[in-house]
């Protein structure tokens, strides 16, 4: 297995491990709601500071499994698209560029037209 292809597979791994990372935090982002909403409702009436601040800092736990599963998602959209990128087969025709020095062919040299 050459080198990219190491590399490929780790990065693929990698997307797995983030992807069992989200499924645990939608699991916890449920547990922590359920927690929430009986929360809520076993101190429905009561004047007591702490039961709000219960609540209040519940919902924070909640806010920060959601900031933490957005930037998981940004991290594995932009391993997808390296890998993308990386793993795409290499072009075996050089590709004309739209603009003068734009996207110059890496691996064959210009032929000169016959």
């Amino acid at each position: 297995m050459s080198l990219i292809e190491q590399v490929a597979a780790r990065l693929r791994s990698i997307l797995n491990t983030i992807d069992q990372a989200r499924a645990n935090l939608a699991t916890a982002a449920h547990h922590l709601d359920t927690a929430r909403t009986t929360l809520a409702h076993t101190t429905q009436g009561t004047t007591q500071p702490e039961a709000h601040q219960s609540i209040s800092l519940v919902a924070d736990g909640l806010t920060g499994v959601a900031d933490a599963d957005q930037a998981t998602q940004a991290a594995r959209a932009a391993i997808a698209d390296y890998l993308a990128r990386h793993d795409a087969p290499v072009r075996t025709t050089p590709t004309t560029p739209t603009e003068p020095h734009a996207n110059p062919p890496r691996r064959h040299p210009k032929t000169p037209p016959n």
